[in-house]
């Protein structure tokens, strides 16, 4: 499942971030992956976490909701980002990887204008139009969208408001 295909999320990761270590760069793709995790697609009060809304909640609150979870994850990752403990460290750039989620999901063109997320309620209609042999597989990231998801993954890592990142 997953929104942005797997390869996407890597792709735009790796295209960021070509200095980082490997084993950094592993552990922040791990925090993206887990973001997708199978359990996080069904959970009540995650869409935010994927740049979209909940049933009856409104795109304001899930933006915000979305921009305290990158905050969080940015903070956790620039207090320990260069820790001498090998945990420490991973726990930094998975937590990279997992504020980053949600501003590469806004790029999506299965996720514009945070549409509401109802896998229950329409299983197929959700999920048919995420992640692999859909609008969102490698062969239809253009590189507009690409270049919108860097651009925005930059600005917060600046330390840009994020409200702004995610419209």
């Amino acid at each position: 499942m997953g929104l942005w295909s797997t390869e996407v999320h890597e792709l735009m990761l790796r295209t960021l971030l070509p200095k980082m270590s490997s084993s950094d760069l592993f552990n922040v793709e791990a925090g993206s992956a887990f973001v997708d995790r199978t359990a996080n697609q069904f959970a009540v009060d995650s869409s935010f976490q994927h740049a979209m809304t909940d049933p009856g909640q409104s795109v304001d609150e899930a933006r915000k909701k979305a921009c305290q979870f990158i905050l969080t994850n940015i903070s956790l990752y620039e207090k320990f980002k260069d820790s001498n403990v090998g945990r420490y460290r991973t726990m930094a750039h998975r937590a990279l990887g997992m504020a980053l989620h949600p501003i590469m999901d806004s790029t999506s063109p299965s996720h514009e204008g945070w549409q509401t997320w109802e896998p229950t309620a329409h299983p197929l209609d959700s999920i048919s139009g995420h992640g692999n042999r859909s609008p969102e597989d490698l062969k239809h990231l253009t590189s507009a969208r690409l270049n919108m998801a860097l651009a925005k993954m930059r600005r917060v890592m600046r330390g840009e408001d994020c409200t702004c990142v995610m419209r």
